[in-house]
């Protein structure tokens, strides 16, 4: 059975990624994100899953419209075991994840706030591992599907001192 992960990395932030790192190599995970992610994707490099770094234009609920048109495609190009996960804690998504469970018939698709909550019934995921955020070298293949380069990003520069007036 290959798990595909959609994570909206807007809402979950780095907190959605916890668990990655005990993904096997079978499972896909499909990172959505605007012009100007607010994490780091360090913890990416130690994932043996086959990672897809996907930017979408921002605008309200945009990410959120990618997300699921995205899920459709993969459902129809998947197989019957399959399994999807919604990582994001947005409600929202809940809808169309009931409406793809009635098509199947089973429980294919799920909504949770991180990877890790859906390996629990794996006992050695039941006891939360801390991740490293060490820079290594992807162990599967990354790639970018039609995202256009994120904006670096600019670390706030500190105000100069108030000059000092001489005294009188």
């Amino acid at each position: 059975m290959r798990t595909t992960y959609l994570i909206d990395l807007e809402n979950v932030q780095q907190h959605g990624l916890h668990g990655i790192s005990m993904l096997p190599e079978t499972d896909r995970v499909y990172v959505f994100f605007t012009n100007n992610p607010r994490v780091s994707l360090c913890s990416l490099a130690n994932s043996l899953a086959a990672l897809h770094l996907i930017g979408v234009p921002g605008g309200s609920q945009s990410l959120d419209m990618h997300l699921v048109s995205y899920l459709g495609y993969l459902i129809g190009c998947g197989t019957e075991d399959d399994r999807f996960v919604i990582v994001s804690n947005d409600t929202d998504f809940d809808p169309p994840a009931a409406f793809w469970n009635k098509r199947f018939g089973s429980y294919k698709v799920t909504r949770q706030s991180a990877i890790v909550e859906w390996r629990r019934e794996d006992p050695a995921a039941a006891e939360p591992v801390e991740e490293t955020e060490q820079e290594t070298a992807p162990k599967a293949p990354v790639t970018k599907e039609h995202a256009p380069r994120p904006a670096p990003v600019q670390q706030p520069v500190a105000d100069a001192a108030p000059a000092q007036s001489e005294p009188t």
